[in-house]
């Protein structure tokens, strides 16, 4: 579970105020009555990463979502294309999730993929066409350990992953939030 202490209304002065508590479920919470993991991947010029969140819905139909990871890297000084590291975030998700399955105590139920480029999620739908070698090898890994009724669409203003691939202002409330909890959507 992540607790935020709030310094003045205008969010954070620093880095050194954010405190992330390591539970992922609230003690009041209750009963999980369906476990979700929820990955989502962007890049940018400069970067690219995936950041997973843990969505939990209790007896009583109350959600409650926590930050589980998120993983980003530089971008490779040999100049890619922005959809090569777009796919390349989809593979790390997909290998992320493989591995919070076996690490995490608690069973998950679904695991979803979100990402806001299109050129991804077409190549990820595709299987008639064939690709070059590396395109075809980050689409054999995510079709091996993903389908694509897992994959879907996220705008890029309810994308948290932009955090990753682009940063994130300490002070902006909203951002902030957003990478902690995820987007108002789930």
């Amino acid at each position: 579970m992540v607790r935020f202490y709030v310094h003045g209304y205008n969010g954070y002065r620093t880095l050194e105020d954010v405190v992330i508590q390591r539970c992922y479920k609230p003690h009041y919470f209750g009963m999980i009555a369906v476990c979700e993991i929820h990955n989502f991947g962007d890049a940018s010029e400069r970067a690219y990463g995936t950041v997973a969140y843990l969505r939990f819905v209790n007896s009583e139909s109350r959600v409650h979502c926590s930050l589980l990871l998120g993983k980003s890297r530089v971008a490779p000084l040999k100049s890619t294309t922005i959809p090569r590291r777009e796919l390349t975030t989809a593979t790390m998700a997909v290998k992320l999730s493989t591995m919070f399955e076996t690490c995490l105590d608690i069973s998950v139920d679904q695991i979803y993929y979100w990402s806001d480029s299109m050129c991804v999620l077409g190549h990820i739908s595709n299987e008639q066409t064939r690709f070059k070698t590396f395109v075809e090898n980050c689409l054999k890994l995510i079709r091996e350990w993903s389908n694509v009724a897992q994959w879907d669409y996220v705008s890029n203003k309810d994308n948290p992953a932009d955090v990753a691939s682009r940063g994130l202002d300490i002070q902006d409330p909203v951002q902030l939030y957003q990478w902690f909890r995820g987007p108002e959507f789930l």
